[in-house]
């Protein structure tokens, strides 16, 4: 027996490098499994998590510390996701109760989620419990895709088929409305020649000043559809065409009692331009906010940004070399939140009928 215990003793040595050399080599291959994940993990477009029950992320990849303007995934990892991500906290709480009474979840969920500087972004996430032992969720796993700029695309591409079908409504209009007007104006111009009676001239020339302004309007139109081609375009003095609309409405400011503060740039270069385009467009945002300013004076508190007096409106020109800009602001009530995604579609106006 003292003779095989040798041979024993060296098989059992034999059998435990064995063991030993098959362990490295298991662990040398999960290491490697572990790096190649790893690396999935952090070279993904999409952020990807695994976060508490209550609301901690646990782990985070460098897509999602991106794209909430992180500056590290410790700085991500210490916040709190109902307070500091969700823009509506019961989102993630109406979720993490589905998961908990074991309610089908959907495969993504479209919300809004804050970045670091509280700007809003729309995400897809899809996310997942993992329970522990005794069938209680340890943590959820998700993928998050931000979908901001695929939204306002999408937006754009509607915006752009409504105007299109707008476009070809406003071309056929104006198109209608072209032969009467050309009609009334050259007749009205051939009667004044002939008007001998001053009330006969003065009402002639309504007619025809009248006419030629809505002709005007018709090209203006026409020149929005996009479908006339020749759109002015001249080197223009903003500051001129700000000076002439502030004296065609200097006594209705004045008589409704708003102050208008003047900052213009003595040194702004011309721009190039249609003048009267842009008359227009001032005239318009200087009657806005003589309107909210009509009501504002009544309030007994308005807001008063960048310093501007109760009941102004501030008006400025400035030039940075490389572009002008012109800037109108005033300390109206300002636009409410469910009318912004509005305030570029044409011809759209909560002003009661006759009042613009």
């Amino acid at each position: 027996m003292s003779e095989q215990l040798p041979g024993d003793v060296e098989r059992l040595r034999e059998l435990l490098r064995e063991y030993i050399a098959e362990r490295e080599h298991t662990e040398d291959m999960l290491r490697e499994s572990e790096e190649r994940y790893r690396s999935l993990i952090d070279r993904a477009f999409y952020g990807i998590y695994r976060s508490s029950p209550d609301g901690r992320f646990l782990e985070v990849n460098p897509a999602l510390v991106k794209m909430l303007g992180y500056d590290s995934a410790d700085d991500l990892m210490s916040i709190d996701i109902m307070r500091d991500v969700y823009v509506d906290a019961t989102d993630r709480a109406t979720f993490v109760a589905a998961a908990e009474r074991g309610d089908p979840l959907p495969d993504w969920v479209q919300t809004r989620w804050f970045r670091k500087d509280r700007i809003p972004i729309t995400v897809r996430v899809s996310a997942r419990p993992r329970y522990d032992r005794r069938g209680k969720i340890e943590y959820f796993e998700g993928i998050v895709e931000d979908v901001t700029e695929r939204q306002r695309q999408e937006e754009m591409l509607r915006r752009s088929e409504r105007m299109a079908g707008l476009g070809t409504t406003l071309a056929g209009v104006a198109h209608e409305l072209n032969n009467p007007l050309t009609a009334v104006i050259g007749f009205a111009q051939i009667l004044m020649r002939g008007a001998r009676e001053e009330d006969d001239r003065v009402g002639l020339e309504t007619i025809h000043r009248e006419a030629t302004r809505a002709a005007r309007i018709v090209k203006d139109l026409l020149t929005f559809t996009r479908r006339q081609e020749g759109a002015r375009s001249e080197r223009v003095d903003l500051n001129s065409i700000v000076e002439y609309i502030l004296s065609t409405r200097r006594y209705a400011l004045e008589t409704s009692g708003v102050r208008c503060i003047l900052h213009l740039d003595p040194q702004l270069p011309a721009v190039a331009g249609d003048p009267s385009q842009l008359e227009q467009v001032l005239l318009n945002l200087l009657v806005n906010a003589e309107h909210a300013l009509t009501e504002a004076l009544d309030s007994p508190v308005s807001a008063n940004p960048e310093g501007t007096p109760r009941g102004a409106i501030g008006i400025s020109t400035e030039t940075d070399g490389a572009m002008v800009t012109l800037q109108l602001s005033d300390t109206g009530c300002g636009i409410p939140t469910e009318h912004l995604s509005r305030i570029w579609d044409p011809f759209w106006t909560t002003k009661v009928e006759g009042e613009g």
